[in-house]
């Protein structure tokens, strides 16, 4: 079997006014607001100058993510699929609160917050299992296309991409040069891209390569942007 790769770019949602205020948003469906709109214009305008080709473009189907992805993609007329497996870790009673919620809540029973796992939701572990079955999904799919696609874009969030990244390190051989992999641990600012050459060997084993790393060069250097905890 001769090996085949495909480009993928990951691509978070922009800002929205529960980042700003550091709530619990999870699988809460809340808007982009007017920062974070333009953005995701300003991604779009990115990608028309650079003349951004994507084959297969899916996008997290809750409200922030379709909206980045229909303002990021429009100047390139690339239409999306909609994902459910691709949105934020289910915080489940938590969203809505405050981030110091969850912070209480894991101190009660003397775990990470990354552990914990709340009534109804979903612990980061669960998350990163989510995304490493949809990858192993993806892969399949993309590498069995008889129209061999070239360029995958992923319209998600912060905390699945993070995840996403650490199985890749993990499994996948994948690195940033410098880093150690201490990249796979934070999370990417809003509409920041990453990108990843992913290769299927002769043998079939999948390895995946960082390209890019959660980039927002393509956002006005006098823009604000708020520190991220990928919920």
């Amino acid at each position: 079997m001769p090996s085949q790769t495909f480009i993928l770019t990951l691509v978070r949602h922009g800002e929205t006014d529960d980042n700003v205020n550091r709530i619990i948003q999870g699988q809460k469906d809340t808007p982009l607001n007017d920062n974070g709109r333009d953005q995701a214009r300003q991604l779009g305008g990115f990608f028309l100058k650079q003349d951004q080709k994507f084959d297969l473009v899916f996008a997290s189907d809750l409200k922030r993510t379709r909206e980045t992805a229909s303002l990021a993609l429009g100047p390139i007329c690339v239409d999306f699929t909609l994902e459910k497996r691709i949105r934020e870790r289910n915080f489940g009673v938590l969203e809505g609160l405050p981030f110091g919620a969850l912070q209480d809540a894991a101190a009660k029973e003397n775990i990470s917050t990354a552990i914990y796992k709340p009534e109804n939701g979903e612990s980061n572990i669960d998350m990163r299992e989510r995304a490493a079955d949809y990858f192993k999904d993806l892969c399949d799919l993309v590498f069995n296309d008889p129209a061999e696609p070239e360029q995958v874009a992923l319209f998600t969030h912060g905390g699945w991409m993070r995840e996403l990244c650490i199985h890749l390190i993990s499994n996948h051989g994948c690195a940033l040069k410098g880093t150690k992999g201490q990249c796979a641990t934070q999370v990417s600012p809003n509409t920041g891209v990453t990108s990843l050459l992913v290769k299927r060997c002769g043998s079939g084993k999948i390895q995946a390569e960082l390209l890019k790393w959660h980039d927002i060069s393509h956002l006005d250097p006098d823009q604000p942007v708020i520190k991220s905890l990928g919920i």
